[in-house]
């Protein structure tokens, strides 16, 4: 290659480069967004019901224990005792 083909060559390159950055920068904030939302609205969520399943097994806690609880409150709320 010619080295006086070098540098605009290189300015060129830095051009399109700049310019495919600019056009294809919203559409990858987009695509980040939304991945940071669905992580949020799903898979988080997911993993801490998960995450908190598993520590509240490990103390003995059942969904049948949780019912009996819930039954309990709501009967003493009733009866006016809470």
């Amino acid at each position: 290659m010619d080295r006086s083909a070098i540098l605009p060559a290189a300015v060129a390159g830095a051009v399109a480069g700049s310019l495919a950055w600019f056009l294809l920068k919203p559409l990858v904030e987009r695509q980040l967004q939304a991945s940071i939302e669905e992580q949020l609205r799903v898979q988080i969520p997911q993993q801490l019901s998960a995450e908190l399943d598993r520590k509240l097994a490990s103390y003995g806690f059942t969904p049948e224990t949780g019912q009996q609880v819930s039954r309990l409150l709501s009967r003493a709320s009733s009866a006016g005792i809470i």
